[in-house]
């Protein structure tokens, strides 16, 4: 955590939202994790997450900051 912390475009905040669904073994479906956020940023904007994992080599990330 100290190298994160020392990045000159640290970004902090707190998430209102959060949703997380994992399908580790698969199941009836594909190995997945999949989570959404959202929340306020340290400096008064907002932001959005939504980031999808899977284990045949897909990965979507959108992140917004507003």
């Amino acid at each position: 955590m100290p190298e994160l912390e020392a990045l000159p475009l640290l970004l902090i905040g707190s998430a209102s939202f959060y949703n997380e669904t994992l399908h580790p073994d698969g199941g009836a479906e594909v190995p997945m994790i999949n989570y959404v956020a959202h929340g306020i940023l340290d400096d008064g904007r907002s932001f959005q997450v939504h980031a999808t994992f899977v284990t045949v080599g897909v990965t979507n990330i959108f992140i917004a900051f507003q």
